[in-house]
């Protein structure tokens, strides 16, 4: 891998470079992200096809995470003489696991890549295990983590890697912004002398790459990049409130309820005291696919200027982020209320699924929701089928009860807190002043 080449072009690959406007000056991606559904950019794409473009003769890929094959499409249709290795685990349900192949290979053989790709479904040990015991002779100039964001995972796919990696390769860890990822990377330097980080981006905008924040590092075998420096960029924030924004806001005859991790559209999503006629709904998600409003997140609402909502909804969300994000995710909610709002927030009574376990009821249905039958087992670690067609996003990483619930909203400066148990469910009302 040409390293010193690819950084001294790799600014040159676009316009607005070190900003959230930054685009690829070619257009030959946008096929790509329109057919192949997953959380990727032109921006990331063109990273990757900018670093293919120096690797030297026999040089492989390997992408730790290849979900639908977008990446390795991006590459690969680029570059028809390179030849790369996916790396995924989908699911331990065999149906699961046969849909998201034949839609991986359906991908990769639409675009004519198919032949160019050696697939695994393998977790990163297995993978690179068998590697060792089929004695394999081919190593990658470019490495690619864009799996789990989990500690081990992260450290054991670097540490793993060692030796199947060019004298000198370029490895690209995505979401390099997580505290898990941060950590496994920096243990990774601390016992490796031979890498080296060339760009440390460092923003919870996943719009620019499709993931929140970004490590391109060089692995140096020879010891040749001493006096190579990082990439300069300045610090990466999301753009202040766009016009599309401002028009959603500019009707001053009604209330605004901002509804986040809105998901599709539903007339009765909010409460029925939200949904009279004197209240807007501004609808914010992660996913684009479900049209918001405002594409953003609970943790990260720069969509929207402070103080600029009488009310904020929040329906199962703060479950799906981490316990130390949820400080955030409230300081957020509060930031963006006027005087005297209030923040709604319902989500899983994590004492009273305890207690239907407690008396056994762990994989047995609680109740049928509009996705299905839901049992304990969902209400603690996410909806069973969700996860199993890849969408980890649904996954469950933090608890409350009554108590925990009041304490964060009340550490998180709202005035006044109240919380009511139903059932299964928590509902808190919480208000920015009183």
């Amino acid at each position: 891998m040409k390293i010193q080449a690819f950084l001294e072009t790799l600014t040159e690959c676009y316009t607005d470079w070190g900003t959230t406007a930054m685009q690829p000056k070619t257009d030959a991606f946008g096929e790509i992200l329109e057919q192949v559904k997953q959380p990727t950019t032109a921006n990331f794409l063109q990273l990757l096809s900018a670093a293919a473009e120096y690797l030297e003769i026999g040089e492989t890929i390997c992408e730790i995470g290849c979900l639908g094959g977008a990446n390795l499409i991006g590459i690969l249709t680029e570059h028809p003489d390179r030849l790369a290795y996916g790396v995924d685990f989908f699911s331990t349900e065999d149906e699961v696991v046969e849909e998201n192949i034949e839609l991986l290979q359906a991908n990769l053989e639409a675009f004519g890549v198919l032949e160019q790709v050696c697939f695994a479904h393998q977790t990163v040990d297995d993978f690179f295990a068998d590697l060792t015991e089929a004695g394999m002779e081919d190593r990658f100039g470019l490495y690619v983590y864009n799996f789990a964001i989990d500690y081990r995972q992260v450290l054991m796919s670097l540490l793993l890697s060692r030796d199947f990696l060019t004298d000198q390769a370029l490895i690209i860890v995505n979401n390099s912004d997580r505290p898990q990822v941060q950590q496994a990377v920096s243990d990774f330097l601390k016992c490796e002398p031979l890498a080296k980080v060339l760009l440390d981006w460092q923003t919870r905008n996943d719009q620019v790459f499709g993931s929140h924040g970004l490590n391109i590092i060089a692995w140096d075998k020879q010891n040749q990049l001493e006096e190579v420096e990082f990439i300069t960029i300045e610090e990466m924030r999301l753009d202040p409130p766009t016009d599309h924004s401002n028009r959603i806001f500019a009707d001053n005859t009604k209330k605004k309820v901002l509804h986040v991790g809105c998901g599709p559209y539903h007339p009765e999503a909010l409460p029925p005291e939200l949904r009279t006629e004197e209240w807007q709904e501004i609808r914010l998600d992660i996913n684009p696919n479900v049209q918001p409003d405002i594409l953003g997140t609970i943790t990260d609402l720069s969509g929207v200027e402070d103080s600029s909502v009488d009310a904020v909804y929040s329906s199962h969300n703060l479950e799906h982020i981490y316990t130390y994000e949820v400080p955030v995710a409230l300081a957020e909610f509060k930031r963006v209320l006027k005087p005297q709002g209030m923040a709604i927030i319902t989500l899983p009574d994590i004492q009273a699924v305890a207690e239907e376990v407690a008396q056994g009821h762990l994989e047995k249905p609680l109740y049928v929701s509009p996705a299905g039958p839901i049992a304990a087992i969902d209400i603690l670690y996410g909806l069973g089928t969700d996860l199993a067609r890849g969408n980890h996003y649904m996954a469950h990483k933090t608890a409350f009860t009554a108590e925990t619930l009041k304490e964060k909203l009340l550490e998180a400066g709202f005035s006044q807190a109240e919380v009511k148990r139903d059932w299964l469910n928590l509902w808190a009302t919480a208000y920015s002043e009183t």
